[in-house]
């Protein structure tokens, strides 16, 4: 995930290690932080891998700090990071169990895939979502059947059942809301991407205008 962090921000610009993990920490607090001693390796690693470089000296960002001036390493993503950040975004195996934080940074950068990549990933996490829904409400129907079991009703006091199928209840409907934002997202998308094709429809290939 921190990659991905990383790689999106200099999509957008150039930046500086500290405003990195600043703008990172932001994104995924307030509990949750990414230390500098996590960040600068993280830096150093993309760097090695061709993924990012340091500007030239005479680029970096020269800052004052109490009294004296300080030099900070302002880094940009390079052709290769562009296609490592294009490989993450269209991702939807890796992490499953943490697929939902993933996507809520996905989605911020949407514009940076083509408009088939865009409903491809929102399909996908609708379909990801509307899974779960179904696995809970399954698990409750199993949960129902077993407490009213005579012989299971012993294993679990009524404190448990009613809690437990409220919590399943509960964590359904988050997840129908997170599917109905999903489908929300799907739409505005579609429409700005048929708005756009309408207004200057061009051959992807060539960027030439079609024939009437």
């Amino acid at each position: 995930m921190y990659e991905l962090l990383i790689l999106a921000q200099l999509m957008c610009a150039p930046e500086h290690g500290y405003q990195i993990a600043k703008i990172a920490s932001d994104m995924i607090g307030p509990w949750a932080k990414i230390s500098l001693g996590t960040l600068y390796p993280l830096l150093t690693k993309l760097e090695q891998s061709g993924f990012i470089k340091k500007l030239d000296e005479g680029q970096e960002a020269t800052t004052r700090q109490r009294g004296r001036q300080q030099t900070r390493t302002t880094y940009e993503i390079t052709p290769a990071g562009r296609i490592r950040f294009h490989q993450l975004m269209i991702d939807t195996i890796s992490n499953p169990g943490d697929y939902q934080r993933l996507f809520r940074l996905k989605v911020l950068y949407l514009d940076f895939l083509q408009p088939d990549e865009r409903l491809h990933l929102l399909n996908h996490y609708i379909t990801y979502c509307e899974t779960l829904v179904l696995y809970l409400h399954s698990e409750r129907r199993d949960l129902l059947q077993v407490v009213s079991d005579p012989a299971q009703m012993r294993k679990f006091s009524p404190h448990f059942r009613a809690i437990a199928e409220r919590l399943m209840r509960h964590q359904a409907d988050q997840w129908q809301g997170e599917i109905a934002w999903a489908k929300e997202i799907r739409e505005r998308v579609t429409y700005q991407d048929e708005a756009e094709t309408h207004i200057n429809p061009v051959d992807g290939e060539k960027g030439e205008m079609l024939p009437d």
